[in-house]
């Protein structure tokens, strides 16, 4: 009680409210636009790893992926450069973004609430990288291969430009790594009881037939690749069922121990 007792509510005025805000914005806008001036020097390494993919799938090809990639725009190479840095520096910056805002709403938050916060951040970029990796690794190869099947069976010469192949695997990572964030998102909700474990439950159908309806939307119009995003979004849908349930469980938990307390 002598805890919670010191924690005194925000009391400043609107205007510094929008000032504190204001100062965090430009610390994010700051902290990515450097990430992204970081990643422009490793370019060349960047450019590499986002199209290993590429180059094993066709290993066994006589056509190599130097050869494919190619652009027909004489600043094609520095945009590519630029698009690449900013992706992968706003990647990296977000851990730091979400620890500023973060920084932001901590007057706001009770002493219970900021024990949750900083582990909340932690889950969610790693959600994030979890998301990145697993497309990487699995969704991404297999979906250039179908892609590239898919053209031969049509006697379609493939001939992939430097530009489109880039925009592609890029927006096609942020996707895994942004709906990878689904549990978090629940929770989130959860804690703020816009939702209960329950109503989690009853749903379910629906967010499993939702969750498919969404891959189909997101990833490329093959049914394996949209299986590869649907079955790990619904596992982790689950997880963060029986996570809610036990968070619920604990909540009550501590709830009657305070009213046994006051008693």
């Amino acid at each position: 009680m002598k805890k919670e007792a010191r924690r005194l509510p925000d009391t400043k005025p609107f205007v510094e409210h929008l000032s504190d805000l204001r100062y965090t914005l430009l610390k994010s806008i700051c902290c990515v636009l450097i990430a992204m001036l970081g990643c422009f020097f490793f370019a060349p390494q960047l450019f590499a790893w986002l199209k290993k993919p590429l180059m094993i799938m066709l290993e066994t090809d006589t056509i190599t992926p130097e050869s494919l990639l190619l652009t027909l725009n004489p600043t094609g190479a520095f945009i590519m450069a630029v698009k690449i840095s900013f992706h992968v520096g706003l990647m990296i910056a977000l851990p730091f973004v979400l620890a500023f805002f973060c920084l932001f709403l901590l007057p706001a938050l009770k002493e219970h609430e900021l024990k949750t916060l900083w582990p909340i951040v932690f889950s969610g970029s790693l959600l994030f990288v979890g998301g990145i990796l697993f497309c990487y690794y699995t969704v991404l190869p297999a979906s250039l291969h179908f892609l590239w099947a898919f053209a031969g069976w049509l006697n379609v010469q493939n001939a992939w430009t430097l530009e489109y192949y880039i925009s592609f695997v890029l927006r096609f990572l942020l996707v895994f790594g942004i709906a990878f964030e689904m549990p978090l998102v629940l929770l989130m909700f959860i804690w703020l009881n816009i939702l209960s474990p329950i109503q989690l439950k009853n749903a379910r159908k629906g967010v499993i037939l939702g969750i498919f309806i969404l891959a189909a939307i997101l990833t490329p119009p093959d049914i394996f690749t949209q299986i590869m995003l649907a079955i790990p979004l619904i596992m982790l849908y689950e997880a963060t069922l029986w996570v809610s349930y036990f968070l619920s469980k604990k909540t009550r938990a501590n709830t009657d121990k305070k009213e046994r307390n006051l008693r």
